[in-house]
């Protein structure tokens, strides 16, 4: 009997929730802050930034473990089908019928291939996955890990500076723009060879799966987003704050110790909560935007996580009998 390590299950879950509440509380600074709203934005610019890393990484870890051919196809496969059912699902939601004109309409149509997409801004998560293992497993397959580590960290500078610290580095004039970089499909290597690393290297690693280092990992990046605070020009919590530097050790510490202490439970019973964590991430996005349409800032987070919520409960329920359902997650 196939069994699943639960804890990475639970982890979607909670990773999910993270997430709306990142697209909740990081809006446009309310006029009269208060503990609700700067305490939500803090948890989602924080360990809310380990979400899709981490998503990212339990892919490309068991991947990796298994790095056949077929295992290969089955994910992109798998992660093409989310991607175009749910830019199906969400058309209605396109710039073109907010009345952008053609030629933006074609720029964006063409960006989402590589990055956020102009139907649901979560797309990026699946081409940067597949794009991550198809390039990091060719270099796998060439012997190249020193060199994909390079890469990686290249790739992180990068989408530092075009993002988290693009403030701090504009003070200073280096001719930098502010962009997406840390959501578009190059990020996918940075992962994914993490994920690599980990694999390679798990015996020694191993060490750090204890909450002792959990702790450090979570103190560790709330003291790089206040260094970036501290020398940011606008809000107290930067709206790109999407990567740091020492985001990769932090998640590495939060994947070890889901490794660590895994609870392996039967397949069949666990798998719930991964199918319902994947139709809370995508279902998500028409929930936001029906919040944002009809009500105040303050209720951003609840109401989009128990609409988000009821409406993934609904669509697994149903899927049991309307089976076609089950392409949605």
């Amino acid at each position: 009997m196939k069994k699943r390590n639960v804890i990475i299950d639970e982890f979607r879950i909670v990773a999910v929730v993270l997430v709306i509440m990142i697209h909740s509380f990081l809006v446009p600074q309310i006029p009269n802050s208060n503990f609700y709203y700067d305490g939500g934005a803090l948890i989602a610019n924080t360990i809310g930034r380990y979400a899709v890393p981490i998503f990212m990484l339990i892919t490309s870890y068991y991947y990796f473990l298994n790095p056949t051919s077929q295992h290969k196809k089955k994910i992109i496969k798998n992660f093409l089908r989310l991607w175009f059912v749910w830019i199906i699902i969400y058309i209605p939601r396109i710039s073109l019928l907010k009345g952008d004109t053609f030629i933006e309409f074609i720029k964006a149509i063409v960006f989402t291939l590589f990055g956020k997409s102009i139907f649901y801004a979560g797309s990026w998560y699946l081409t940067a996955s597949i794009f991550g293992i198809v390039v990091v497993d060719f270099l796998r397959q060439k012997g190249l890990w020193k060199f994909s580590n390079i890469l990686s960290l290249i790739i992180l500078f990068l989408c530092c500076a075009n993002s988290t610290y693009f403030q701090w580095l504009n003070k200073f004039d280096f001719g930098f723009s502010q962009g997406n970089l840390s959501t578009s499909i190059i990020v996918g290597i940075l992962w994914v060879t993490l994920g690599w690393d980990i694999v390679c290297l798990q015996s020694k690693l191993s060490q750090v799966g204890n909450l002792k280092y959990v702790i450090f990992a979570i103190l560790l990046t709330i003291v790089e987003h206040e260094i970036v605070c501290l020398f940011s020009k606008n809000a107290t919590y930067p709206r790109l704050a999407d990567i740091y530097f020492t985001l990769p050790i932090s998640v590495t510490i939060i994947f070890i110790y889901m490794i660590n202490h895994a609870r392996m439970i039967e397949k069949s019973k666990v798998m719930f909560l991964r199918d319902l964590s994947t139709l809370m991430y995508f279902v998500q996005w028409g929930a936001l935007s029906f919040v944002e349409s009809h009500c105040p800032v303050k209720y951003f987070f609840p109401l989009n996580l128990l609409i988000t919520f009821g409406i993934s409960i609904l669509i697994l329920k149903l899927s049991r009998k309307v089976t076609v359902l089950k392409l949605l997650y």
